[in-house]
């Protein structure tokens, strides 16, 4: 996917007049390699598969640190945490060597946001509250 392209998830989020999309960039395709990054990271927990991106992620992220905004990483369900033992994103960030701050605390229930369709996650209550 190129810098100019628009992704389609993003198309429809542009169609909906009261959505608030602020800007979604997208660093990799989401293709059959991205699903087996994801899946090796978040459900195997090897989180040797950082070095791969952690370069490019870092330069990217310190960009909008640059520009004032605060890092905030949304934080996992209590049962996936149990399941996996570490905190994707804050690890994601630990390992890149970028500030965050954790200002959020999971509170939704159910299914996990990957057995969900689409249409499921759209029609979920928020499941995050300030701490």
């Amino acid at each position: 996917m190129t810098k100019v392209e628009v992704c389609p998830d993003c198309q429809k989020w542009h169609q909906v007049k009261e959505a608030v999309l602020l800007k979604n960039t997208a660093l990799y395709a989401y293709d059959e390699a991205g699903r087996k990054f994801m899946e090796l990271f978040k459900f195997v927990g090897d989180t040797r598969v950082m070095t791969l991106v952690k370069k490019e992620l870092r330069q990217e992220l310190l960009k909008y640190q640059k520009r004032g905004f605060v890092l905030c990483p949304l934080p996992s369900s209590k049962a996936s945490l149990r399941k996996r033992e570490f905190e994707t994103i804050p690890t994601l960030l630990e390992q890149c060597h970028v500030p965050a701050v954790s200002l959020l605390e999971h509170i939704g229930s159910g299914k996990k946001q990957s057995e969900k369709t689409r249409q499921e996650r759209l029609q979920l209550k928020q499941p995050f509250k300030v701490k």
